[in-house]
């Protein structure tokens, strides 16, 4: 397993797409970080910023990736921010794909991503997102989509006990 820990800094504008003879393909996800096959992801007073991607602009969890996001200080979720990330597709901000993918939320901001379909903040098609890690609130605002501007649950389950919007 590999893990991985993200801790005071920030990834900023990326692009992560496949264009060939002026026709964008579907295989660009994940424009920030792409996790998957047993990948333990652990961002903690970090920022994900301005990426850009066909699915999770921001953040792309897939078979069996684990993530944990929180902030630093308890009281102050904008530590962690995942902001202005662009989807083509889905996730915005954050896509949680694969039916063993795990999002444990202790306190972040997702503000101002969108998505051309579902999941402006974020996109869960399978696994799960949870709030156990003691931490602060989840606060969204600004994001936008076709279908669930904040959040679209097309499969799997969120449980998230301290979201505030706005």
């Amino acid at each position: 397993n590999a893990k991985i820990n993200l801790t005071f800094g920030g990834i900023y504008n990326n692009r992560v797409l496949r264009k060939m003879n002026n026709n964008i393909y579907e295989h660009g996800q994940g424009g920030g970080v792409y996790t998957s096959e047993n990948v333990v992801l652990n961002v903690n007073n970090f920022t994900i910023q301005g990426n850009y991607a066909y699915e999770g602009g921001g953040l792309y969890l897939n078979n069996d990736a684990t993530t944990t996001i929180k902030a630093c200080n308890s009281a102050d979720a904008e530590t962690t921010k995942i902001c202005e990330n662009t989807a083509i597709k889905n996730g915005g901000g954050i896509y949680v794909n694969s039916s063993s993918s795990k999002l444990d939320f202790g306190g972040a901001c997702i503000f101002n991503n969108s998505a051309g379909e579902c999941g402006g903040g974020i996109c869960i098609v399978g696994g799960e997102i949870t709030q156990k890690t003691f931490g602060g609130s989840v606060k969204m605002g600004g994001n936008s989509a076709f279908y669930g501007g904040a959040i679209a649950v097309k499969g799997g389950s969120i449980s998230l006990s301290r979201l505030s919007f706005g």
